[in-house]
């Protein structure tokens, strides 16, 4: 949806919205718009390298991520807000060939807390909450993540200014997603 125009990608999330609710549809959608996410999705499972390395419902990845790539997403989301911006969790390097990921995690070349085990063991995604699950040795080892308010601020701001495009068609206005 990245190269749409604004109001068309507002009346292409409220068509999948409508489906979903006149249907009762799981959609699944594949997406790097962090935002649009955040508005079109109850659960999300992040992906590296081709592999689910974080799953979890809505609130909770935002709030509380426990992948260290998935903070290093979270914390990438330009705000429009000057001075709203909190730490960034600079990668460095470049990823891995998914022809030929690296041993262990595949996202230990890049992750600023990765230990020895890291380079040798593969993580499994488990439970870390109630319907929160990561692929990360050292979840429960890391320091709390700040909770997501960029992205509220991002995302707030993206949907004034998706309003302020559908302005002249109040019925996607009105429609909008909170």
């Amino acid at each position: 949806m990245s190269a749409l125009d604004v109001s068309i990608r507002a009346q292409v999330i409220n068509l999948l919205e409508d489906l979903k609710g006149e249907f009762g549809l799981t959609l699944i959608l594949v997406a790097h718009d962090l935002a649009v996410i955040r508005h079109t999705s109850d659960r999300i499972a992040v992906m590296y390298l081709g592999e689910i390395v974080e799953l979890a419902d809505r609130d909770a990845l935002f709030d509380a991520p426990r992948h260290p790539y998935t903070r290093s997403l979270i914390a990438a989301i330009p705000v429009p807000v000057p001075g709203a911006r909190a730490a960034r969790t600079l990668l460095e390097g470049d990823p891995p060939s998914p022809a030929a990921p690296p041993s262990g995690c595949r996202f230990h070349t890049r992750c600023s807390h990765a230990e020895a085990i890291c380079k040798s063991e593969r993580p499994i995604l488990r439970q870390l909450a109630p319907g929160h699950t990561a692929a990360c040795h050292l979840a429960e080892r890391l320091p709390p993540s700040p909770p997501a308010s960029a992205v509220a601020a991002y995302s707030d701001a993206k949907r004034r200014r998706l309003a302020l495009f559908a302005g002249a068609q109040p019925d996607i206005a009105s429609r909008l997603p909170s």
